[in-house]
C-alpha cells in the first residue's frame, strides 16, 4: 500500500529540509507539511506540482504510480542534458561483461563535473 505522507517526508529529508524550510519554500503552514507527512490531509494538485518541483521527482513519483525515481532534466542547461543523454546512451550500449568504465564514459563524466561546476 502506497504512503504519501511517508513519501513526503522521505523526500524532505533526502534533499535536507526541515518542516519549516519546505513550508517556506512551498508557502505553506508547517503544520500543512505535518499533516501532509502524516497522512492528515493530501496535498491539492498545485501543491502536488509544487512539491515535485522543490524535491524533484515526478508527480507519478509523489503519488506512486511510479516506483522509481526520474531526474527531471528541464532546469538544466542544454550542455547539461546532452552530456546526461550521452552518458546514459554509453551505459547502456556498454558491454556488460566489464565493470570498469570506458575511455569515452570517464570523459563524459569528466565533462559533467565541469559543466556542474560553472556558475
Amino acid at each position: 500500500m502506497f504512503n504519501l505522507g511517508l513519501t513526503l517526508r522521505h523526500l524532505r529529508k533526502q534533499n535536507n529540509y526541515t518542516q519549516l524550510q519546505a513550508a517556506r519554500r512551498l508557502n505553506v503552514s508547517v503544520t500543512t507539511v505535518g499533516r501532509w507527512e502524516n497522512n492528515y490531509e493530501i496535498p491539492s494538485t498545485e501543491h502536488l506540482i509544487d512539491l515535485s518541483v522543490l524535491y524533484n521527482v515526478p508527480i507519478n513519483y509523489l503519488v506512486g504510480i511510479e516506483k522509481e525515481k526520474s531526474i527531471i532534466i528541464e532546469r538544466l542547461t542544454k550542455n547539461q542534458q546532452e552530456l546526461l543523454n550521452m552518458l546514459v546512451l554509453e551505459f547502456e550500449n556498454k558491454k556488460k561483461t566489464s565493470r570498469e568504465l570506458t575511455q569515452r564514459q570517464q570523459s563524459i563524466i569528466n565533462s559533467l563535473f565541469i559543466e556542474f561546476h560553472k556558475k
